[in-house]
């Protein structure tokens, strides 16, 4: 066997490496997960952990760790040194340029140069891999700038760290590589949205919300309320049977520039609990490193399922997603529930030497509890999108549309100003009035016989009022509506835009927002013998 002398100095620091955690693995039983752990310290296999632990115990040395001298050294290079010099040359005066020519325009040069002086012709392999070694800084600081190449390549600075779980949360949005079907007709709709909250202390996902529609602040306020709310009811009716004990309040939560983000709505909402909102400082893009990492991940995982899109063209290939597409936004949806809760919750974390689910119940084991909302049935509504409107004998004016109720009178005769009126854009026949005591009461329509309608159906009507008729009154308001809805149920079979439309009605049970009066009257609606239909919610 050689000596230490004789090996070379990388590789018997890697067996030094090797020596310090194998050294408490040898000599007595272990289960799996410390060996997970110890493959994740060192960058190997499970397995290849157990061949290096029985290496050791037959000769507890560090020598026995030494790794074997396999192949040609790493990064060693072949080519003659005239083309180098020309490859270098192109990288340098052609390639680092800010007309960021292509690799593949930088190969033909390398040819033409090569040509010219008699060199051996590198293939565009080659030149790939000395574009990649060269310094990334400054390739992209001269093809695209030095904001681009700081905020691109440029040292992870800032990097997150909480210590303890709930401290810090994350939450993004992607949309999802699958093509969705709908629930009637199982024809195609198009791609979700998924909106992710993940906490930094443990990297437990909090909670989600699988969208039809892009990002908006209520697809925020949504997943907030997902991930703070219990969820074992929730995983019951997706049928997951896998644990997923996270619930409770944030300290801070780190977003980006996003619009839906800014929303007043948002804000207040994390004021009226405590929860402080951080956007991420321009040209940082690390700062939102975890969710944007989980979320890639879930989207590769997403590419073996039926009607998947993958990340680009060139993956997909000649696959046909459309044609595959067999899931809907509800099977999809319960799937992420038991990747997430089932799978990467259970996974060991390589920054963690755990799992997501061991790191958050150590937390609670040590006496760690989270801060809970108090009102879980209100919770929901703090975060929902409000405008303020004045207190009447006869009502409330939202949208061109009349609500009204019972005390609506002893309201208007204190005088209150513009008192907040919240909404929910997935189903207008109620909202919710902020009264001078600070309670939130429920409005319903003025008028029993009206239907109940989106907000995204109040404004797709209201462009078709302004382009025919001119003015808009709540008759004339609902009247379009009602045509719009036979427009999209005789285009379903030929649109799929059409199919979206009506999938987006038919989600109603997943959205309606049940809740109790959280004041002292409580009422029922206007009509006890109205029977919703299946447009009673957008799931917006």
């Amino acid at each position: 066997m050689k000596t230490p002398r004789e090996i070379d100095e990388q590789r018997w620091q890697k067996a030094v490496q090797r020596e310090r955690v194998i050294r408490k693995l040898a000599g007595r039983s272990i289960a799996r997960s410390e060996a997970e752990v110890a493959a994740t310290e060192l960058g190997e296999t499970v397995a290849y952990i157990y061949r290096l632990r029985r290496r050791y115990e037959a000769d507890p040395r560090t020598i026995s760790l030494v790794p074997d001298r396999g192949g040609r050294t790493r990064g060693a290079r072949l080519l003659a040194p005239e083309t180098e010099a020309v490859i270098s040359e192109v990288i340098e005066t052609y390639f680092a340029s800010p007309q960021k020519p292509s690799v593949s325009a930088a190969h033909r040069e390398v040819l033409r140069l090569c040509h010219i002086e008699g060199a051996p012709a590198p293939s565009l392999k080659a030149v790939r891999t000395r574009i990649q070694a060269h310094d990334q800084v400054k390739l992209v600081r001269r093809r695209e700038g030095a904001a681009l190449a700081k905020a691109r390549v440029g040292p992870a600075k800032g990097a997150l760290k909480a210590a303890r779980p709930l401290e810090i949360v994350q939450i993004d949005h992607t949309l999802v590589d699958v093509i969705v079907v709908d629930d009637v007709r199982r024809q195609p709709i198009g791609r979700p949205w998924l909106t992710l909250v993940i906490d930094i202390h443990t990297r437990m996902v909090l909670g989600f919300l699988l969208s039809l529609d892009p990002p908006s602040r209520l697809s925020v306020a949504l997943a907030i309320t997902h991930a703070a709310l219990p969820k074992e009811e929730w995983l019951e009716e997706r049928n997951v049977g896998a644990e997923w004990p996270c619930r409770g309040l944030f300290e801070m939560i780190k977003l980006d520039n996003a619009k839906e983000f800014h929303s007043k709505a948002l804000r207040v909402g994390c004021e009226q609990y405590g929860m402080v909102l951080d956007h991420r400082p321009p040209g940082a893009p690390w700062y939102g490193g975890h969710v944007e990492r989980l979320l890639g991940t879930l989207m590769k995982e997403c590419h073996l399922l039926p009607g998947a899109t993958f990340s680009n063209p060139k993956m997909r290939g000649t696959y046909n997603s459309e044609g595959r597409a067999v899931m809907t936004r509800s099977e999809l949806e319960g799937w992420l529930a038991g990747r997430i809760a089932g799978i990467y919750h259970n996974r060991v974390h390589r920054s963690l030497g755990m799992s997501p689910l061991e790191a958050w119940n150590k937390a609670v084991q040590v006496g760690w509890h989270p801060r809970e909302a108090q009102d879980s049935e209100r919770l929901l509504l703090d975060f929902l999108p409000f405008e303020r409107r004045m207190p009447r004998r006869d009502g409330v004016r939202l949208f061109n549309i009349h609500y009204w109720h019972p005390h609506m009178a002893v309201w208007a005769s204190q005088k209150p100003g513009r008192l907040p009126v919240r909404y929910d854009p997935r189903d207008l026949s109620r909202v919710w009035l902020e009264s001078p005591d600070g309670t939130l009461e429920a409005l319903h329509y003025k008028r029993s016989d009206r239907f109940p309608i989106t907000l995204w159906e109040h404004r797709a009507a209201l462009e078709a009022l302004k382009e025919g008729q001119g003015g808009a009154n709540e008759d004339k308001l609902f009247a379009a509506i009602e045509d719009g809805r036979q427009r999209v149920e005789d285009a379903t079979h030929q649109s799929k835009a059409a199919r979206r439309a009506l999938q987006r009605r038919e989600d109603a049970g997943t959205g309606r927002i049940e809740t109790k009066s959280t004041g002292n009257n409580k009422e029922s609606p206007p009509d006890e013998n109205y029977t919703p239909t299946v447009y009673d919610v957008e799931y917006w």
